[in-house]
């Protein structure tokens, strides 16, 4: 779908319907005096909501995990 040119007035007459084209994919140029100063298109795609527990029992920790290292053990003494 090709890209509409639109000026700052038909932007203020026209919202609610230019908005209803960018719902349907419609990208505008939004020009002042002939001369482009934004682009108004839609989102590429909303984010999905995080999921918890995807990875569930793949990831474990060791029991000695927060022992402490003997390469640092001259630093805690």
């Amino acid at each position: 779908m090709m890209a509409k040119d639109v000026g700052i007035l038909e932007i203020g007459s026209r919202f609610s319907a230019i908005l209803a084209e960018v719902e349907h994919g419609q990208t505008f140029y939004i020009n002042d005096g002939g001369r482009r100063i934004a682009e108004l298109r839609p989102i590429s795609s909303p984010p999905r909501p995080r999921q918890g527990g995807t990875l569930e029992g793949q990831i474990w920790m060791a029991d000695d995990f927060d022992a402490p290292l003997d390469d640092f053990k001259e630093y805690s003494e």
